[in-house]
């Protein structure tokens, strides 16, 4: 047993010192990387002039923000000089994606890499898909036929813009929209709030949360709107005069809400 106890202490010593010069090693790389991330440099910046009917984003690691614009442009900065984006159009198609180059192992406090890709559009779409891994993803006054957004671990935000079709995913993170015009939507998400701000009236509406607030509010009286509400653990609350018997008009478009765990707030 004393042997046993020997040899123990020895291999637990020795690991302690090759973990210190690790450390140690990394510490010194990480000071040299610093003199670099201190200050934010774009590594990429393009103007498109062809014809784009669709754009395709996946993306690990980069915040993206998506807004209306002259021209087709894209614009990345970031702190990480390992993070790299590429941007390609090919058949009317926009494909935007980034990787990082060698291993990337983070040891800065908080994971705070920073990388920023900013897209301009300035005519309307037929199809619009981002996905998201831990960047947080806005869009503004965009127009398309359809649009798919997905995130995994980050916030999502729609502002203004018309879409006939607009399918947002998230795993864990807010899901906010606000002032949109639809036809048709539908929101998911496993944990973290829906919130549906200035919402248009009459629309085909599918929301499903598992953990986590749902809050609608209205920009106008639905005119034409029936409400199907599930909620397994929470409050459902509806204040409005026109939506008390869940039902207005002929209850054309169907607004189904579904929560399992959290609130219901309507306005």
């Amino acid at each position: 047993m004393k042997k046993f106890l020997i040899t123990l202490f020895i291999v637990g010593f020795a690991m302690t010192v090759i973990c210190g010069i690790g450390i140690y090693a990394q510490g010194e790389k990480l000071s040299k990387d610093n003199q670099y991330n201190e200050k934010v440099t774009t590594n990429l910046s393009k103007i498109y002039k062809q014809d784009i009917k669709s754009i395709d984003i996946n993306v690990e690691e980069s915040d993206v923000t998506i807004k209306k614009g002259s021209h087709f442009t894209i614009k990345s900065r970031g702190d990480d000089k390992n993070i790299k984006v590429d941007s390609t159009v090919k058949n009317k198609t926009w494909t935007i994606k980034d990787h990082t180059k060698g291993s990337h192992i983070n040891f800065r406090p908080q994971n705070n890499d920073e990388n920023h890709i900013t897209i301009t559009v300035p005519t309307q779409l037929d199809s619009l898909r981002v996905k998201t891994d831990v960047g947080d993803l806005k869009v503004s006054d965009i127009k398309a036929q359809s649009a798919e957004y997905k995130a995994d671990s980050s916030d999502i935000l729609v502002k203004s813009g018309n879409y006939h079709h607009l399918t947002t995913c998230n795993d864990s993170g807010d899901i906010e929209t606000e002032d949109v015009g639809l036809k048709k939507v539908n929101l998911y998400n496993d944990s973290g709030d829906i919130i549906m701000k200035d919402m248009h009236p009459d629309v085909l509406t599918q929301v499903k949360n598992d953990s986590g607030d749902i809050d609608l509010n209205y920009k106008h009286d639905p005119k034409n709107s029936r409400f199907e509400i599930h909620n397994d653990s929470g409050d459902t609350n509806i204040d409005n005069q026109f939506l008390k018997h869940k039902k207005v008009g002929k209850g054309k478009n169907l607004m189904q809400l579904n929560n399992d765990s959290g609130d219901i707030d309507i306005k």
